[in-house]
């Protein structure tokens, strides 16, 4: 099928909003809740309004990278949890995946609940839910 004019601008405009800009948001988003900063204190951390880091969270406005590298650092997480790439991780950081399916702010309370959980209930969480959904790798 041939494109239309405007399906092919749409597709060279360079700062037209992706897909990727609203799953990097929600990571930011659930980095930022993990980190207990809300995003007043983590834009005073880096001399932006909140209502900037709502436009990034929301995936409305692109993060450049050197933005994105501030963001990492104020968040203490490595680059690469804000990819999916797991060759972009730091040595022995866990792979961070987004919970497909859910809204970010329940992935966020999953993930904030396990983190918090002692490592014997993850185990058994984890567990559970395997034995639940017939996906056990044991």
């Amino acid at each position: 099928m041939a494109a239309t004019g405007s399906d092919k601008s749409a597709k060279h405009n360079p700062r037209a909003i992706t897909d990727f800009d609203v799953e990097l948001g929600e990571r930011i988003r659930i980095a930022r809740k993990l980190a207990g900063l809300t995003q007043t204190a983590l834009a005073d951390k880096l001399g932006l309004t909140f209502q900037q880091i709502q436009k990034y969270e929301l995936g409305r406005n692109r993060i450049a990278a050197g933005r994105l590298v501030e963001l990492a650092e104020a968040l203490g997480k490595p680059l690469g949890f804000f990819y999916d790439n797991p060759a972009a991780f730091e040595p022995g950081e866990p792979i961070f995946q987004p919970l497909k399916g859910l809204d970010p702010d329940t992935a966020q309370r999953v993930l904030t609940a396990l983190e918090r959980a002692d490592p014997k209930v993850r185990r058994s969480i984890v567990q559970m839910i395997e034995t639940v959904t017939n996906q056990s790798d044991s």
